[in-house]
């Protein structure tokens, strides 16, 4: 699951926010990551802060659910998470 680019941690945040959006039609908030992750908050701040910095997803301001995926995230995603069957 880890591409090109990303630690461990950061594609499996990566996943966590994919498979939380596909399931619930909305990004997860911060507890809700760490609790996914079995981590703290603080982690999760840094393992998102890195996502946006690499360019998978964005961060909305004062938002409480604030990942947004960008193209890049949805295409690692298709890669690595859901390949298409052809």
């Amino acid at each position: 699951m880890v591409a090109t680019g990303l630690t461990r941690q950061q594609a499996n945040m990566l996943h966590f926010i994919s498979e939380y959006w596909v399931t619930h039609g909305f990004s997860p908030s911060v507890r809700e990551m760490a609790k996914g992750l079995k981590s703290g908050t603080s982690f999760v701040y840094t393992l998102t802060e890195a996502l946006v910095d690499r360019g998978y997803i964005t961060k909305i301001f004062n938002s409480p659910r604030t990942c947004r995926l960008t193209p890049e995230g949805v295409l690692w995603y298709q890669q690595f998470v859901r390949p298409k069957v052809a």
